[in-house]
């Protein structure tokens, strides 16, 4: 059943971008890269399709595993958050909005959506519970629509992230609601790349990075609250690294956080000129394969401390990025 998933959503995907490429023109959603990079016309907010397939993979395979079917018929009112936010992300796409109204509605759709998943009364102890875990949520929500700043950049983390999942699954026979999105995310990233790799032809746009930072957020959590907090932020670490190093620099700065895309440190070398989109796509590729072969060994022996492994991996790459600025 998962093979048969993993094909349709990969051929759905990727006959909707074949689509989608023609499509944007018309309602003039067209753009260059955030550094200003690539083709002149470029189709953006191609995450429409991410939620579209995301509809067509329930539909098929939600029939296909009782528990899968018992978590959506739980929580199918996240659906309608989830559509409210692309929704949203897409209007941001074609005409910017208000980044503060932007956070506001992210807050109040992950809010909710924390509300449904946890399920419990509304005590103290709870609400600072439900608060914790919210910012979380928004943050990850957040700094992945930062790191949508090079081609295939956050796609190609999506994809490993899912892979991690699919593999702690796989070993320690573990089912939870992230091990059958990973059927969804692996085939869908997979796909994308094919058009997003550089120099891309086509991108995501905040409809589609908002929507795999509401996954990764979701995921994020999941995993840590099932024990696996380790691997969690194993998988996240450099992102989160990145992120919350510039966002600091920032602030120190007096700058908006969300003003600018390019003094992260994977985006740093875009400076130079736009041959280094292939530099960051193979670097941040090897990232990624030597990021997972910490975590299956993380897995395997079950020794939790082994992430601080993958958190100096992170840093040993933020210094590449930063070394090929200068």
């Amino acid at each position: 059943m998962f093979y048969k998933s993993f094909l349709i959503v990969f051929i759905f995907s990727l006959l909707f971008f074949f689509i989608y490429k023609k499509f944007p023109d018309n309602l003039k959603l067209l753009d260059k890269n955030n550094l200003g990079l690539g083709f002149e016309k470029t189709p953006t907010s191609s995450g429409l399709v991410f939620f579209i397939t995301f509809l067509i993979f329930i539909y098929f395979f939600k029939n296909e595993s009782k528990y899968f079917y018992m978590v959506l018929n739980k929580y199918d009112f996240i659906l309608v958050l989830l559509g409210v936010l692309t929704l949203i992300n897409f209007i941001d796409d074609i005409k910017s909005l208000n980044p503060i109204l932007r956070l506001f509605f992210q807050i109040i759709i992950i809010y909710f959506s924390l509300i449904i998943i946890l399920n419990n009364e509304m005590i103290f102890s709870f609400s600072i519970y439900i608060l914790i875990n919210l910012i979380i949520w928004v943050y990850i929500i957040n700094i992945a629509n930062f790191t949508d700043g090079a081609d295939g950049f956050l796609a190609t983390n999506t994809l490993f992230f899912y892979i991690g999942i699919l593999c702690l699954s796989n070993i320690t026979e573990i089912k939870t609601i992230s091990f059958y999105f990973s059927f969804f995310f692996i085939p869908l990233m997979i796909s994308f790349l094919i058009f997003n790799r550089p120099i891309a032809s086509i991108y995501m746009g905040d409809v589609g990075s908002n929507f795999i930072g509401f996954f990764l957020g979701l995921s994020f959590l999941e995993l840590a609250y099932s024990g696996y907090w380790n691997i969690s932020l194993s998988l996240v670490s450099y992102t989160i690294l990145d992120c919350s190093i510039t966002l600091i620099k920032r602030i120190k700065k007096k700058q908006l956080p969300w003003i600018g895309r390019s003094d992260y440190f994977f985006s740093m070398p875009l400076l130079n000129n736009k041959i280094n989109q292939f530099f960051i796509f193979k670097t941040n590729f090897l990232f990624n394969l030597l990021n997972l072969i910490i975590v299956i060994i993380q897995i395997i022996y079950d020794v939790k401390a082994l992430f601080v492994l993958n958190i100096i991996l992170s840093l040993v790459f933020i210094k590449i990025y930063k070394n090929k600025t200068n």
